[in-house]
């Protein structure tokens, strides 16, 4: 886990996408750099922009995302509360890099302030919203065909087929399902294969939980849990949190 409770993919996914943008920009000469700068140059130009402003949105936008729950509206808000805290740093990052290697463009301090808060709010809400097709799985309601589901033919008759949540525990499956709780043998990746076409989400390396058991996704320091309408709760790692956090805004929406 790194600084701020970012885990060690998300720090990756991040680089990724900060080469990326950087990348664009070096290769398409954004903003006239391509006129007044050679391709390396013009690369690490580029790169500590896109760094400095990546950091900024990401900590102004992750610290109002972490207090408390929201729905898909107030996650929007936020978002755009958070670009705009965001978007003043690397502002100033660009205006003294202009002033310093580039003082003929001219470029007013509002505008590039402007510029700078337009397109990273376009970025963050992309990077920090659900995915479309998220919410729509998330938000239908479907009904179980157990046919389509192997893993609820693995379970004892008597334990139904209204799942609750599924949790590893050495070599077993601990099942708790509205009726009662089993445990089975099988691999926790097995039973996550299996459940791809009933309505839950993986929400740590050893738990999977329904949507429809989700209660709430509460905070307690770095650590987040699960609490779910049988009153059991759980453990949600930094990997899973969106995904936790989309099932209970959806359902609050």
């Amino acid at each position: 886990m790194g600084a701020m409770g970012i885990s060690k993919t998300t720090l990756l996914r991040e680089s990724v996408a900060v080469l990326i943008i950087t990348g664009l920009f070096t290769i398409t000469g954004a903003f006239a750099s391509g006129r007044d700068f050679a391709a390396l140059p013009r690369f690490f130009y580029w790169l500590i922009i896109v760094a400095a402003a990546g950091a900024s949105f990401h900590i102004a936008i992750h610290l109002l995302l972490r207090r408390g729950l929201h729905s898909l509206r107030d996650r929007a808000i936020r978002i755009a509360a958070g670009a705009f805290l965001g978007s003043f740093a690397p502002a100033i990052v660009i205006i003294i890099m202009e002033r310093t290697v580039r003082p003929e463009s001219g470029s007013e301090g509002w505008f590039i302030w402007l510029t700078t808060w337009v397109i990273g709010t376009t970025i963050c809400f992309v990077r920090f919203m659900p995915p479309a097709w998220q919410v729509a799985n998330l938000k239908e309601t479907r009904t179980v065909e157990p046919d389509r589901i192997p893993f609820l033919h693995r379970l004892p008759r008597d334990a139904g087929f209204d799942l609750v949540s599924v949790s590893a525990e050495d070599h077993y499956l601990r099942v708790v399902t509205a009726d009662g709780t089993a445990t089975i043998k099988l691999p926790f990746a097995t039973a996550i294969t299996e459940l791809k076409n009933y309505p839950g989400e993986r929400i740590h390396r050893s738990h999977w939980v329904a949507t429809s058991s989700v209660h709430s996704l509460d905070r307690s320091g770095r650590s987040h849990t699960v609490r779910l309408e049988n009153g059991d709760s759980l453990p949600v790692s930094s990997t899973y949190l969106d995904r936790a956090a989309t099932m209970v805004e959806i359902d609050r929406s």
